[in-house]
């Protein structure tokens, strides 16, 4: 009982016995925090990270959103820019979490849970250049604490096929990150890049990024896909700073 009262900081009154009565119940403290405003639930999640609270219960009552950002339509399928794409499809088929459309917002999402947590999948379709406007609203609406977002992207300066976590940092010249940025007014945002930069010399970046690429290199993409799925599940499971300590690689790296 001692022990469960450490959690009382969690949940409102109105809400707290019920919490007792079924001792260690996540869904009751969720129950809780859902009927909050966005910065409150916020708040209170914040105060629960910070405490003594076991990461079982942390984990359970944290929901997460994993934004895969790229363009909408065929033209753009297995191009280096939609390989944020490519990890949300991995990701969709792994947690059996279909991808559809929302009613909500631009954007294809599903839902699932993973040990506990619920999280939510989405691709934004307002293409690539406005996908805060999607990312957003579709957070306000369920709930989801700026710290539970997690973004995968494509990055023209790693080298192709490395991996690079970061908890916050700036856009880099990335135009969706840009928006994601903008929208939120905050660089603390999670997030898993994809190294795209090519092998050889291009006659236009912009235009590689949009194109198909080669057989060789398209395999070097598809195993980074696979790690940064990976890497998305070390986070949920366990903590963001333990996917960064087993997926960062000495990639070359001038913006950070």
């Amino acid at each position: 009982m001692q022990e469960i009262k450490k959690y009382k900081h969690l949940v409102n009154r109105k809400c707290f016995s019920l919490f007792l009565r079924k001792k260690n119940s996540a869904g009751s403290i969720r129950k809780a925090l859902d009927a909050l405003p966005g910065p409150a639930y916020e708040n209170e999640l914040d105060d629960a990270i910070h405490s003594q609270i076991p990461r079982r219960i942390v984990r359970m009552i944290k929901k997460w959103l994993i934004a895969g950002l790229g363009n909408p339509g065929k033209r753009y399928e297995g191009t280096p820019h939609n390989v944020g794409f490519d990890v949300v499809s991995k990701l969709a088929q792994r947690w059996n979490a279909p991808l559809t459309p929302s009613r909500q917002v631009l954007a294809l999402t599903g839902c699932c849970s993973l040990n506990g947590s619920p999280i939510h999948l989405m691709q934004p379709t307002t293409y690539m250049n406005l996908s805060g406007t999607a990312i957003a609203p579709f957070m306000k609406r369920q709930n989801i604490p700026l710290d539970g977002l997690i973004v995968v992207y494509d990055d023209i300066d790693l080298p192709l096929g490395s991996l690079r976590l970061r908890e916050s940092g700036s856009h880099g010249g990335h135009k969706g990150m840009l928006s994601i940025i903008n929208t939120f007014g905050a660089r603390e945002i999670k997030r898993i890049r994809i190294g795209v930069r090519p092998t050889g010399p291009v006659a236009d970046t912009a235009d590689y990024v949009l194109a198909k690429l080669p057989p060789n290199e398209r395999i070097e993409l598809v195993d980074a896909v696979d790690r940064a799925v990976q890497a998305v599940e070390k986070a949920v499971e366990a903590d963001f700073q333990a996917a960064m300590n087993a997926f960062n690689q000495n990639a070359r790296d001038s913006k950070d």
